[in-house]
């Protein structure tokens, strides 16, 4: 979606990644996504190893901006970090979206209620909950093995996404 809007500097904003596949595929996911792109350089890549600290993402960004003012798009991992993130940049006088884009993960009840809404990725914690409890059923009851799962997710567009300034 950010790639199309014609978003060529991105930055990540990731929980820790340790024993955390969900972090993990991430963080993997938007790797091959500016690979596949031709997106050169190093992702930029903010994990907060210690938890999931909002005041972790507000720092993060100030210094992901006195260090990479070129970046236009910030990837959330979550909807609190996006949501944290877009009020740093409101504060530091960026206008969301039109200074730049930012985008959550998990489509939280709380995210459509922001200004401007954040744009997120649904992930169906519904049924990620009710697969979670079959295997660990399936375990205790039976002793069976744990299967990893892929679950489909989808885009949620709403307002904290536009096309870089200067471009259709």
């Amino acid at each position: 979606h950010l790639l199309g809007l014609g978003h060529r500097a991105f930055a990540m904003f990731s929980g820790p990644v340790k024993g955390n596949d969900r972090q993990q595929a991430r963080q993997r996911g938007f790797r091959d996504a500016l690979e596949r792109a031709g997106v050169p350089g190093e992702p930029r890549i903010y994990e907060d190893t210690q938890g999931y600290s909002l005041d972790y993402a507000i720092r993060s960004f100030r210094a992901m901006r006195e260090s990479h003012p070129e970046v236009t798009a910030v990837v959330c991992n979550s909807d609190a970090y996006g949501l944290a993130v877009m009020g740093e940049a409101r504060r530091m006088g960026l206008r969301v979206p039109q200074d730049i884009s930012i985008t959550g993960f998990d489509n939280d009840d709380f995210s459509p209620l922001s200004e401007p809404p954040l744009t997120t990725i649904n992930v169906g914690a519904d049924q990620i909950g009710e697969l979670a409890a079959q295997a660990l059923f399936g375990v205790l009851d039976g002793g069976q093995a744990v299967e990893d799962q892929v679950l489909p997710s989808e885009l949620v567009l709403r307002g904290s996404t536009a096309a870089v300034r200067g471009t259709a």
